[in-house]
């Protein structure tokens, strides 16, 4: 049985709106997650309490949240994470041991049930508000 014509094309369009949304809802959960107060120690040099070994990073200045959103790189693939002004901090807070102050943001995020859930709904809504 034949396809009506614009069929695949409506498809991948629709496809491509839900995966926006799940991308945005990622971005959007992971900023959040990047403004939770840290547990860790308080230094004197800095607005905030740092974040404690396992924490997502903690708020100090701004930069590293700030950076975090999602754009669309081709029909159906999107980027998510540092993408705007990357801060140098982005680099080394995800990929350096816990030993040399290192606390993966993105790698966690991720990786988290909530991220995974709240990223469905908005693929179910087609829209990454509304949960």
């Amino acid at each position: 049985m034949p396809l009506y014509p614009g069929a695949l094309e409506r498809l991948e369009l629709d496809l491509d709106k839900r995966i926006g949304a799940a991308a945005a809802k990622a971005a959007e959960v992971t900023k959040a997650h990047l403004d939770e107060p840290g547990m860790g120690r308080k230094y004197p040099h800095l607005p905030h309490r740092s974040s404690a070994p396992g924490q997502y990073p903690a708020r100090q200045f701004g930069p590293l949240q700030d950076s975090v959103g999602s754009e669309r790189v081709a029909s159906t693939v999107y980027h998510v994470g540092s993408i705007y002004n990357t801060p140098p901090e982005a680099y080394y807070m995800e990929f350096n041991s816990l030993k040399h102050g290192g606390r993966p943001w993105l790698s966690k995020s991720m990786r988290d049930p909530e991220t995974h859930a709240r990223m469905n709904r908005a693929v179910m809504m087609g829209t990454a508000g509304g949960d």
